[in-house]
């Protein structure tokens, strides 16, 4: 008999969504049981009118662009450890080719569910005495407003990096000294690239260098 089992970090169902895996006896393991049952009520709250910018495929290329080598593909089993290895093989090839010095102000962002190499680098860039913000590109559509105690107020649509005609998001970009993309795109689509260069020119960004890990 094959059983089969969910599990997830938070926990957000209520009792009669749980109780459909229950009767199929699906096992449900989380670590963080949440209460969402006040979500669209609080969501009504705000007007949903902050800023959102179609994506721009204009043909647009990053000053520079490096391939990196020693690749591991995470959404595969890979050990811990190996990973932890692999990431530090990433962070050496990137200092090796890029000025890593203090006292800037750095994006490192990562592309969709490729977000732990991106903040490694980030850490580590932070550790050489720089400051350093972290974003990733989503698929997630999230709605946006003007209100100050709101979380996002700026939505840039995208086209991804991974597969022609999807679209991915990102949200409240600002102008830095530099910005690191790292991908693990393997071919990276254009159109995607061209989309994202072009929402963080225009907020002022123009150093900028695509990191593509094979």
């Amino acid at each position: 008999m094959v059983k089969f089992a969910v599990a997830s970090l938070l926990n957000g169902m209520d009792v009669e969504a749980e109780e459909q895996y229950r009767s199929r006896q699906i096992d449900i393991l989380y670590l963080v049981k949440t209460d969402h049952r006040s979500y669209a009520k609080t969501a009504a709250l705000y007007a949903g009118d902050g800023w959102y910018q179609p994506a721009d495929c204009t043909a647009c290329q990053p000053e520079e662009r490096h391939t990196l080598h020693a690749y591991l593909n995470a959404r595969k089993c890979v050990l811990g450890a190996a990973y932890a290895k692999a990431c530090e093989s990433l962070w050496t090839q990137v200092k090796a080719i890029a000025e890593t010095g203090g006292g800037k102000r750095i994006l490192v962002l990562g592309t969709e569910e490729f977000m732990y190499p991106a903040l490694y680098v980030a850490d580590c860039l932070e550790r050489c005495g720089n400051t350093v913000k972290c974003h990733a590109t989503t698929r997630s559509p999230i709605a946006v407003s003007s209100e100050e105690d709101y979380p996002v107020h700026c939505r840039y649509e995208l086209e991804s990096l991974y597969e022609k005609g999807r679209r991915t998001f990102v949200y409240d970009l600002a102008r830095y000294d530099s910005v690191w993309i790292l991908t693990d795109a393997d071919p990276v689509i254009p159109q995607g690239v061209y989309s994202l260069v072009n929402a963080l020119r225009r907020c002022g960004n123009d150093d900028m260098k695509l990191f593509c890990w094979r």
